[in-house]
């Protein structure tokens, strides 16, 4: 469905413009379609400074939630991370964009699904999980996210399936990075995004459904799976500012699933959310899939793509 950021004329209210303005003017009159986008997208530089330090404190917040300080494994829940958060915002006077929001285990060695996908489940040594979350000030909104694995006994890492996961997505956010320009349009990005993904060694997977709602790649094994297996991607980078999340709906989206969005051209100073999905087999796991849903903000200027704070490179451990 396609989304709007403000409403335009009514055919009606058009022929009312037409007739006030009248004669000469009323045939030279241009559309201001993408008015708002662009005024939405474009930030000037005292934006740029605050969007960052909002940045740094809601990446401070996540960090502090995935780790011994919030979370005793065996006896904290999902639901108690999450509250945690809505505490430290209380205290600086902020709020969060996605109201409660707690973390998502990507997957457990001691529980089943249907167990962890509760918000009441207990956090357990053996357990994935990532943490998508938003903070709101000053009219301004984050969202990204960050990754944590809690320790099982005897090991001081990750394992090395898991670890193989996070470091082929790493490689891929290079290249995403180094391939998003100023001056083409979304859609030309993707296309160039899975062209050289592929000549890395990738498999560039085109979703045409959001994630959320079943789009992309089954986590299940492949037959005859060679290990290390090959990386599946998909992609996803939105706009985000004002309102966090729902400024998806505003400015250039590298998005199959966004295909209103993916006309309009990558400008200087777009902030947007630089996310996108790995999913590497993992032998570890009887092949299924490693998924990690990597999302950090950032901007879009003349030098390419630059993160306003530092982006996420590890993965949490928690003991």
């Amino acid at each position: 469905m396609e989304q709007k950021v403000a409403d335009g004329l009514s055919y009606t209210g058009y022929k009312k413009l037409i007739k006030l303005v009248g004669g000469e003017l009323s045939t030279i009159l241009v559309s201001a379609e993408q008015l708002i986008t662009d005024f939405r997208t474009r930030r000037v530089l005292s934006e740029i400074v605050v969007y960052g330090q909002l940045c740094e404190i809601a990446r401070g917040l996540l960090e502090r939630a995935l780790s011994n300080e919030v979370i005793t494994p065996g006896k904290t829940t999902l639901e108690e991370v999450g509250w945690w958060i809505e505490d430290q915002l209380l205290k600086l006077g902020m709020s969060s964009t996605f109201a409660l929001c707690t973390p998502m285990i990507i997957h457990s060695m001691k529980s089943e699904k249907e167990e962890y996908r509760s918000s009441k489940y207990i956090i357990q040594h053996g357990d994935l999980m990532q943490y998508d979350y938003g903070i709101s000030a000053m009219n301004f909104g984050t969202d990204f996210k960050r990754v944590a694995y809690v320790l099982q006994k005897g090991e001081t890492s990750v394992p090395a399936g898991i670890q193989f996961g996070w470091d082929q997505a790493i490689k891929a956010r290079a290249v995403i990075r180094d391939t998003i320009k100023i001056g083409i349009t979304a859609e030309e990005t993707l296309t160039n995004i899975g062209k050289n993904l592929k000549e890395k060694g990738f498999e560039y997977i085109p979703i045409t459904i959001d994630p959320m709602f079943g789009g992309g790649p089954s986590l299940e094994p492949q037959e005859d799976q060679e290990y290390p297996g090959k990386t599946e991607i998909t992609v996803d980078c939105h706009c985000v500012g004002n309102t966090g999340n729902s400024e998806v709906a505003s400015g250039p989206s590298i998005a199959g699933f966004r295909p209103d969005r993916a006309h309009l051209i990558i400008k200087p100073n777009n902030l947007f959310a630089f996310e996108f999905i790995a999913y590497t087999p993992n032998e570890e796991w009887d092949g299924e899939k490693v998924r990690f849903n990597m999302e950090d903000n950032a901007i879009v200027t003349e030098n390419g793509v630059e993160f306003l704070y530092p982006p996420n490179e590890r993965i949490l451990l928690i003991h």
